[in-house]
């Protein structure tokens, strides 16, 4: 018959202790007095500061804080830029429309030079 040897044999006593022992393995004493919060609310996502909006005929641009200029459908901090007016512009971010203004509107009139 096969013998095994002395260390081999508490190598298999020893090795269901030393998985038991897991540092691991949570312990389940504090598993059940800790208090899980049934939902956890992830931070909302910052809305971009507008500072700027320029039209020029056809072409609109919105400038968002750090000189960020974004037009209709870019994407800016998670949000997309679905609509841009004179002194305010619309970002949605999944079903939520966000409306944002300018905090003072200046309004620059460039026309055609004439001649003397």
């Amino acid at each position: 018959m096969f013998r095994l040897a002395p260390s081999l044999r508490l190598l298999l006593l020893v090795i269901p202790l030393i998985s038991w022992a897991n540092p691991m393995r949570p312990d389940p004493q504090s598993a059940q007095n800790s208090s899980v919060p049934d939902k956890v609310r992830a931070p909302s996502p910052r809305v971009p500061q507008l500072t700027g909006i320029v039209i020029i005929g056809a072409w609109q641009r919105a400038i968002f804080s750090g000189n960020r200029e974004q037009a209709v459908g870019d994407r800016i901090d998670g949000y997309t830029l679905i609509a841009i007016d004179a002194t305010s512009v619309r970002l949605k971010r999944g079903s939520q429309t966000t409306r944002l203004t300018l905090q003072s509107t200046g309004e620059l009139v460039i026309s055609s030079a004439q001649e003397d």
